[in-house]
């Protein structure tokens, strides 16, 4: 019998000149304002809001301009202006959830934002492949992020 496979997570680490506390607040409850909504979303062009249930079994969900929600995660973890953990599956079933681990860590000049994607192998046969996307694509997204922290 073989080992499982297990495919390695995709970190990003950006470093911000905010406190942990602002910084926690615009990932988590301003999602909205930095997401690229137009280019990540499961509805695209109909997507307009994302919508964060701030604790542990709450929910990230997008929502389109007809008030339908897709639900892209459930937090399982919540430590206010230090961590948020999610599942993650947007436009999957929940059954192929990641997992996504933020970390929200002062520094001198500010913060150390690490986000942790992991759990690649929930994905099935094309696990790989999908965690390679992301790899990319978590920079197209934080990168709003940071311009957004920096304004």
């Amino acid at each position: 019998m073989s080992d499982p496979i297990v495919i390695e997570p995709v970190t990003k680490i950006v470093e911000l000149t905010r406190a942990p506390s602002d910084a926690f607040d615009l990932f988590v409850d301003r999602m909205d304002q930095w997401w690229p909504l137009d280019t990540f979303a499961v509805s695209t062009d109909d997507a307009v809001a994302i919508r964060t249930d701030s604790r542990v079994g709450g929910t990230i969900s997008e929502v389109t301009r007809a008030g339908v929600e897709h639900v892209w995660a459930t937090i399982t973890a919540f430590v206010q202006d230090e961590r948020i953990e999610f599942t993650w599956h947007p436009g999957a079933p929940e059954v192929e959830a990641t997992l996504i681990d933020v970390r929200f860590d002062a520094t001198d000049q500010g913060t150390r934002v690490t986000l942790t994607h992991s759990r690649w192998e929930a994905r099935g046969d094309g696990a790989q492949k999908i965690r390679d996307n992301y790899e990319s694509g978590w920079d197209i997204v934080l990168a709003p992020f940071v311009a957004a922290a920096s304004a």
